[in-house]
Formats: structure tokens, sequence, C-alpha cells
């Protein structure tokens, strides 16, 4: 039909819809991308720090989206224990400093930890 001319018909951007693919095999693993609640942690110029959490659940997932050429880093809270990490890779031993890779994000699985209400 003519509602996809301008689709790349067998020249897809395999890196692309193998991102695609990643993310949305997390996102349906995860029941707060769907019915949880959005707290934004951290922004910064080329860093935005992001939490989807059901308080009912104590569930909670936290993104770091990396939007530059370098490495950046999220902080990791003293109270959040035994993350998994969905995407990305943990800290370096004795750090609580979590790398995102250059225009990539890392997600991380918090059992037991919910967002501080604000004033908290």
């Amino acid at each position: 039909p003519s509602n996809r001319g301008c689709y790349p018909g067998g020249q897809e951007d395999r890196e692309l819809m193998d991102f695609t693919r990643k993310l949305s095999r997390i996102r349906r693993s995860c029941p707060v991308f769907r019915e949880g609640e959005l707290a934004f942690l951290s922004l910064e110029e080329q860093l935005l720090v992001f939490a989807r959490y059901d308080r009912r659940e104590k569930q909670t997932v936290v993104i770091g989206l990396n939007r530059s050429d370098q490495l950046q880093y999220m902080k990791l809270e003293p109270d959040m224990c035994s993350p998994e990490y969905l995407r990305g890779r943990a800290p370096e031993p004795g750090s609580d400093l979590i790398p995102v890779p250059p225009h990539d994000c890392t997600v991380i699985r918090i059992p037991d930890w919910i967002v501080p209400e604000y004033g908290q």
C-alpha cells in the first residue's frame, strides 16, 4: 500500500530493531510500565534518570537514558538493595556509580524499594 512508501523494505536497521525488541521484552516483563507511577530522579544535560514504580506491589524500575557520545553515570542510592540489571551492567565493586553507555540506556529493577514521596 502507498502508506508504506517510506519503509526501507529489506534495508532495515538491524541494530535498531534488535534494540527495540530488547526494550519491548523488558517492558512486557515489568508490570510497572503498564500500571506504575512515574518519577523523575535526575535531569542533567546529557543524562535523564527516572523511575516507574508501584507502591502497592513494592516494585520499582529505574531507567537511565544517555543522549551523549560519552559514558555517563547514575548514582545508586544506599537503600536500593539487590538491584537486578535488566539492561546495562553493575557498578564496579565498591562504587555506587552505575554506567550508562553512550546513546543507550541502563534499566534496573529494584525489589522492595519505592521512590520516596516528595518532601520526605
